[in-house]
């Protein structure tokens, strides 16, 4: 049974992650208005979470504060 991510009203109201475990790995299946996302279909999570780091920008938190 997947853990599901989903109900974000403010920024991705039709966005859905699912985790899945399968023999002690971990992938992630992302859909978008219940379309399952090309190129996410069953994508490792630590290759993931990397993909998102590298779309956050340096110093992030002190470019939001003025700093």
């Amino acid at each position: 049974m997947p853990f599901v991510l989903s109900s974000f009203p403010c920024l991705l109201p039709d966005a859905l992650a699912q985790i899945w475990e399968v023999s002690g790995m971990r992938y992630i299946r992302v859909f978008h208005d219940g379309t399952l996302l090309s190129g996410m279909e069953w994508v490792g999570l630590d290759e993931f979470i990397q993909k998102l780091r590298g779309l956050v920008p340096n110093q992030l938190f002190e470019q939001c504060m003025g700093g």
